[in-house]
């Protein structure tokens, strides 16, 4: 019970640095705007909204243009990608249950 006390994380940077850490690199831009699509949303997203979220690449040096490729195949991949840091409410919306908006 010690061993495992000593391995929590120190403060709530080191907390999202760990959540973060589990993502896997190739999701971790997903994440974060997923993250940031959720926290900023007037109501709960569905994991169908989030899928069409990630399709919009807000980065363009012109304008905002949408990837079709960037869709997941799955709406269920949402809630690996965001694992640990978002779950679902009983009507089917997601809430964010820890704020992650960035990571450098």
């Amino acid at each position: 019970m010690k061993k495992q006390l000593a391995q929590l994380p120190k403060d709530l940077n080191e907390t999202y640095d760990q959540i973060l850490g589990r993502i896997q690199e190739k999701d971790r831009e997903d994440a974060v705007k997923l993250s940031q699509w959720l926290a900023f949303s007037v109501r709960p997203l569905t994991l169908a909204e989030l899928a069409e979220v990630v399709q919009v690449d807000f980065e363009s040096r012109d304008f905002p243009w949408f990837n079709s490729e960037r869709r997941y195949d799955d709406n269920e991949d949402i809630l690996r990608v965001c694992s640990g840091f978002v779950s679902m409410n009983d009507n089917g919306g997601l809430k964010i249950t820890a704020v992650v908006l960035g990571y450098s």
